[in-house]
């Protein structure tokens, strides 16, 4: 039996090769939450469809499926296996945080376009889900 380290794996050696297999493993984490989201909004009785709680997640993990692919390829360019722990963070970090940034503008400018065609009720502009995304700034990190 072949030893293969998860590196090895096919969709990982070759990101950009796979990338709808990324696209749509994160699809499916967003619909789970969704549905999630449901779950909680029908324990504090608040009447939401399910379509306007899956939509939102859907939206941001899909922005994390496409990105998935290219911060494979960054860490294979930039794996550094001689340097220290400490360079290696000095690289990921403000990587990390430009990409969540990215990912949070992408987000909110999505979910205010996409929320005008469909016609939502409560509609926050661009900047007010920029700012709501900020407040988490911690979850698109840590998914870096």
């Amino acid at each position: 039996m072949k030893n293969d380290s998860f590196l090895q794996l096919k969709f990982i050696a070759t990101p950009f090769k796979y990338w709808w297999l990324f696209i749509s493993f994160f699809i499916v984490v967003g619909i789970f939450f969704g549905i999630n989201n449901k779950v909680y909004f029908s324990y504090i009785e608040k009447e939401v469809s399910l379509f306007e709680l899956v939509w939102p997640e859907v939206l941001q993990w899909f922005i994390w499926g496409i990105f998935c692919p290219f911060i494979i390829e960054l860490a294979q360019k930039f794996p550094k296996t001689s340097s220290s722990w400490l360079e290696k963070v000095k690289l990921h970090v403000p990587i990390g945080i430009l990409f969540s940034l990215l990912s949070m503008a992408i987000f909110a400018y999505s979910r205010y376009a996409i929320g005008y065609l469909i016609g939502e009720e409560f509609l926050w502009t661009f900047s007010k889900n920029f700012m709501r995304s900020l407040y988490d700034f911690q979850m698109p990190f840590m998914m870096y």
